[in-house]
């Protein structure tokens, strides 16, 4: 059997799928991913059980970089992610702790939750319009902003 949480643990950014495992989503998932979608898929080694997918401690942006947590990854992870995307933001481990990268993005607006103020900081810099929710209840059950929506492909009808 082979285990694999879908886009919680698989996120575009750059040329490539970056593909968390571990603690919910088995690494020998991810030949099957990269056979099925035909590209380059990079397993990261997630290290904290804090963050046990991917996009609660990853968030690409539409800049082409991204913002993380590097202290979620191995060694291998960390170095893998530093040299496919420029322009990270290193996220503290205080502001990684509200999940404030397992945020939206839709173009340069980010949803994501209260409580990470340089997050919020670095990324107005750079252009993007931040909106921090209160996600406080949510955060409980383990998720953020990410966590509260279901991508649908648009297509012309229903039918």
């Amino acid at each position: 059997d082979l285990y694999f949480e879908g886009e919680g643990d698989a996120l575009f950014a750059g040329d490539a799928l970056f593909c968390g495992y571990k603690f919910r989503t088995d690494i020998n998932s991810h030949r099957a991913v990269a056979d099925l979608l035909g590209c380059l898929v990079i397993s990261v080694e997630l290290v904290d059980p804090r963050f046990y997918h991917i996009d609660t401690c990853f968030c690409p942006l539409t800049d082409g970089g991204a913002m993380w947590f590097p202290g979620a990854f191995d060694e291998y992870g960390q170095r893998a992610i530093r040299d496919r995307l420029p322009n990270l933001i290193d996220v503290s481990e205080e502001e990684a702790g509200v999940f404030c990268c397992n945020a939206v993005v839709l173009d340069h607006q980010i949803v994501l939750p209260q409580g990470a103020p340089k997050l919020v900081e670095k990324l107005t810099g750079r252009g993007y319009t931040c909106h921090p929710l209160p996600m406080t209840e949510f955060l409980k059950a383990g998720g953020a902003c990410k966590c509260l929506t279901m991508h649908m492909p648009q297509r012309e009808s229903c039918t």
